[in-house]
């Protein structure tokens, strides 16, 4: 029996009657709300301390699981208690043990077993399957689950919440249909519409999509998008991965070429033909770019993290912007993003080879798997001026980092 300060308790000692009296008490605390970040241990594992026991974070979430119906498991005091643990220690820490119940009450019991289950594009119950006697809860709790993940996991996590609502479909829940329809209805009324002069939008947590109009020609109605973009990227509600639905009067790309246009590039070359938006525009950039976040919906080549494309607009036109395209450069994923290589080679054929689109290509090739080949993509060359700063960065960099740069340059 545990007795020593700071005992580690867990979910395998609870054929123990005190353990299981420490892990309901703590569960009760947690419910009440009496638990806060002053309790929580981040060392591994994430633990709450109460009394003198140290008790992990997903060995308590376990025993939860494990002692709850199947049937009431979508109570608002029960998913109460899992969003109290999430506020406490973060999505990421108590995913694990839910996936795991999630795998023995619901993908094995009702679905043929696969190899590979992300693979599995369609999903299709056992034949022996009755879709009268799947509890209504415990497809509800998976389609919570799955809103979650959407919500709070890296976005390679949304291929196991699509698989979870395609789970739920197959088991006849059309709740599945209705979030990716009108989204979980957990925003804020004004993130999950708004309208204007000119233009009107909506947002969807679910599906990632935000839906935009432009009606008219104006730089009003685009400073009204932007700002409606910065409110629903700004809601903890919404997925940090995400799209934008463009629509407007004007079919105007970035003149990126080999960039495959879409309707965010559109967007922001739109609204970049207005000066006056060229602070709007940064304030979205700041505000959307995130590290390991992506745009959805774009081919793995094009891919890009959110406020690419505010970035290139403003630093193709704006003169003011290289501090913000450096910062950018910085946080681009260095192994699956290569879209800002395309950026570069754009911005040194408009301005030619200067300081601030040497370092443009500095930065980027810092955190970029590709060199652009800029001998094939541009007709400019370095000037006197510019091989003197060329020089310079020669003498900075480390000889791995130069050669990239002398290979986009030169080809050599």
């Amino acid at each position: 029996m545990p007795g020593n300060d700071q005992d580690q308790l867990s979910f395998d000692d609870c054929t123990d009657p005190m353990v299981i009296d420490i892990f309901t008490s703590v569960l009760e605390q947690l419910r009440l709300g009496h638990l806060d970040h002053g309790d929580i241990t981040t060392e591994h594992p994430t633990s709450i301390h109460y009394k003198d026991f140290r008790i992990p974070v997903r060995k308590l979430l376990t025993f939860a699981l494990h002692t709850m119906d199947v049937g009431s498991i979508t109570t608002a005091n029960e998913w109460d208690m899992v969003d109290k643990l999430r506020e406490l220690v973060g999505w990421n820490t108590i995913s694990g043990p839910i996936r795991n119940w999630l795998t023995r009450h619901l993908t094995k019991p009702y679905f043929p077993a696969s190899q590979n289950p992300y693979a599995v594009s369609t999903w299709h119950p056992k034949p022996e399957v009755d879709l009268t006697e799947v509890p209504h809860e415990l497809l509800e709790f998976a389609c919570a689950v799955a809103v979650a993940d959407i919500r709070y996991s890296s976005p390679s996590s949304r291929q196991y919440a699509e698989m979870l609502l395609s789970q739920a479909t197959a088991l006849g829940s059309d709740t599945p249909y209705r979030l990716f329809e009108t989204g979980s209805g957990d925003l804020p009324e004004n993130v999950a519409s708004s309208a204007g002069d000119g233009w009107y939008g909506q947002a969807n947590d679910v599906s990632g999509i935000i839906s935009v109009t432009v009606t008219q020609e104006d730089p009003r109605a685009y400073r009204a998008v932007l700002e409606y973009l910065i409110h629903v990227v700004s809601c903890p509600l919404f997925p940090n991965s995400y799209s934008i639905d463009f629509t407007g009067p004007t079919k105007n790309y970035l003149p990126i070429p080999y960039l495959e246009t879409n309707s965010i590039d559109q967007l922001f070359q739109c609204a970049a033909h207005y000066p006056e938006l060229f602070d709007i525009i940064a304030d979205y950039a700041r505000t959307a770019m995130r590290e390991y976040e992506w745009y959805l919906g774009l081919e793995d080549h094009n891919r890009a993290m959110p406020g690419t494309f505010a970035v290139f607009a403003l630093g193709l036109y704006d003169a003011t912007a290289a501090a913000l395209v450096n910062d950018y450069m910085e946080l681009c994923d260095d192994e699956r993003q290569e879209v800002h290589a395309l950026f570069v080679a754009a911005a040194i054929d408009r301005n030619g080879y200067n300081a601030t689109t040497i370092e443009y290509l500095v930065r980027c090739l810092e955190n970029c798997p590709i060199e652009p080949e800029l001998s094939e993509m541009t007709d400019q060359t370095p000037g006197a001026d510019a091989l003197e700063i060329l020089n310079e960065v020669e003498a900075s960099v480390d000889e791995y980092l130069w050669e990239r740069i002398h290979y986009s340059i030169w080809g050599e």
